[in-house]
Parts: structure tokens; C-alpha cells; sequence
């Protein structure tokens, strides 16, 4: 009988060591808004044109971030995932620093892409990354790869600066040429245009450079009439002839020899362009406006 037992024994411990050596499940993937956090935490946070800010403040910030909890709530994961990393907990309104904490990673989720590359389950973006301090004016342009578990590589790292926000003249804006009206997509370095010279006298002058850049999701464009029928849609921050922002117009304002009767913010999307004519004034006429220019130095 005891023979018996110990055959026994020696059977149930080798199935109990078979059992205890069956391999580990492969972990599951993390969703997308947890990989972006891994980024955060080991390369950093993207760099970009702020909407809210940029180029003018619209609204105090915590106003603007309360009007956007309903847009912010929709997507269930992605809210708990913001309130989970910011300590939080859903039991009645968020404080305003609470809201703002959530309200910045929001956004910061929303500009960091990832996109499906290579083998399945791994994900490729390239950005540039946010300096430590505001009063840094260069960054680093990151490539890298994280896999569904958060690992993520570095491909590579080069300087670059702060990002290029548009605050420049819409695409179908008509330029004032000695040849006629031209598309602002249509003038280009070398080609003449109107500008003013330093006694105020109306000129012909070359381009010495031109500039386009893709608006960022979110932007507004200023659109404005004048008494006199002329109008223009540009960024709100791009500058008027005498020095203001044509976000800074008000109906009434004299703009040009005329009076602002009419303007309104509209969305935008696509690129903005702006253009820099030789001479001591750097303005030009679009929409029959003069207006001043965003690359002049």
C-alpha cells in the first residue's frame, strides 16, 4: 500500500509540475491613448500652434476648456484615461485647476500622431517635441516607434524650432499687380507688385519672398468689409498697414481710407500665404486693402 501512495504521489507531482509550466499569456495591446502617454512620459509632449492662443487669445482659458467637456466626455476611454493620469476622480465638477490639467493633456493627445507601420501592432510618429520652458525657442524633431505594450525607440532626434503658425492671407486672396489682380498662390519671388514707398507714394517693387504654411486643426480666419466694398480674409493675427492685427477690428475702425462696416471669424481650413515686396514700407494691397507682412525682418 505504501509502494501504491508514493506511485501516486510521484504522478501528481510531475502533473502539477506540467500544469505550472505552461507558457505566460502574451500581454494585451494598450489602447492608443495609453501609448501616447508612454510617449509622454519618455520623449515628451508635441510642439505646436496652440488655437486657443494663438495668434490671439480668444477666451479665458478655463471658459474655453468648459465648453469643450461635453466634445472631451464623448470619447468615454480617453476621458477616464486623462482623469486616471491627473489623479482625478468623476464626483462632481472639476476645479479649475483640475479642468485645466485635463483640458492640456485633451489637446496634447489630439496632436501627437500615431500612425499603424511595419509589423502589425507597432505605431510610427514623428513631431517635435515641446521645450521643458516657455522661454526656449528651439526643440528637437523626433522619429519613433512604439510597440502595442508602450516600448517605445527613438529613430531620431535633430534640432528644430519653434512651429510655423500661419497668421497669413487665405488662398483665394487676390494681390494687386502693375499686370492686374493676381491669386495670392500665383505671385511669386521675382514678380512685381504694389507697394508704398517712405513718402507714401504707391509703388512697383519685386518680391523678395513668400511664405505658405498649413493651418493647424481648429484655426480661424478674420474676414472684414470696408464702406467702400473692399474686403479681405486673413488670419487675426496678421497685420494691418499701420501697425494693428486685423483681429483687433472692430465695425467702425478706419482701415485704408475706409470703414470696417462688417466682419465675422470663420473657420479655416487649408494653408495660409503671405508675401514680402522690396522696399522701406514691406506692404502690398490684397482684397484691395493695403496690409502689412509677416515676413518682413
Amino acid at each position: 500500500m505504501r509502494w501504491l501512495l508514493a506511485v501516486l504521489a510521484l504522478v501528481l507531482g510531475a502533473c502539477g509540475a506540467a500544469v505550472s509550466a505552461s507558457p505566460t499569456p502574451a500581454p494585451s495591446p494598450l489602447p492608443l491613448v495609453e501609448l501616447r502617454y508612454r510617449v509622454f512620459e519618455q520623449v515628451g509632449r508635441p510642439w505646436y500652434c496652440d488655437p486657443d492662443f494663438f495668434p490671439l487669445a480668444r477666451a479665458d482659458e478655463n471658459d474655453l476648456a468648459r465648453q469643450r467637456i461635453p466634445e472631451m466626455q464623448r470619447d468615454a476611454d480617453t476621458y477616464a484615461a486623462i482623469l486616471r493620469h491627473n489623479g482625478l476622480v468623476v464626483s462632481g465638477t472639476l476645479g479649475d485647476d483640475q479642468l485645466l490639467a485635463a483640458y492640456h493633456d485633451w489637446k496634447d493627445l489630439q496632436r501627437l500622431p500615431l500612425d499603424p507601420t511595419g509589423p502589425s501592432g507597432v505605431y510610427g510618429s514623428t513631431f517635435v517635441v515641446r521645450p521643458e520652458t516657455l522661454s526656449k525657442t528651439a526643440g528637437e524633431r523626433v522619429e519613433l516607434r512604439v510597440d502595442g505594450t508602450g516600448n517605445v525607440t527613438v529613430l531620431s532626434r535633430t534640432a528644430a524650432g519653434p512651429p510655423n503658425c500661419p497668421i497669413c492671407l487665405v488662398d483665394t486672396t487676390t494681390i494687386d499687380t502693375p499686370a492686374g489682380a493676381k491669386r495670392v498662390t500665383d505671385v511669386h519671388v521675382g514678380d512685381l507688385v504694389w507697394t508704398v514707398d517712405a513718402g507714401g507714394g504707391r509703388i512697383a517693387a519685386p518680391i523678395l519672398e513668400t511664405g505658405s504654411v498649413e493651418v493647424p486643426v481648429g484655426h480661424e480666419v478674420i474676414h472684414f468689409a470696408l464702406a467702400d466694398g473692399r474686403r479681405v480674409t486673413a488670419s487675426p493675427g496678421h497685420p494691418t498697414a499701420d501697425g494693428r492685427t486685423t483681429g483687433s477690428l472692430a465695425v467702425g475702425h478706419a482701415v485704408d481710407g475706409s470703414a470696417v462696416i462688417a466682419i465675422e471669424r470663420l473657420p479655416y481650413r487649408g494653408r495660409t500665404h503671405d508675401l514680402l515686396p522690396a522696399g522701406p514700407t514691406g506692404t502690398y494691397w490684397a482684397g484691395g486693402i493695403l496690409l502689412g507682412s509677416t515676413l518682413r525682418r
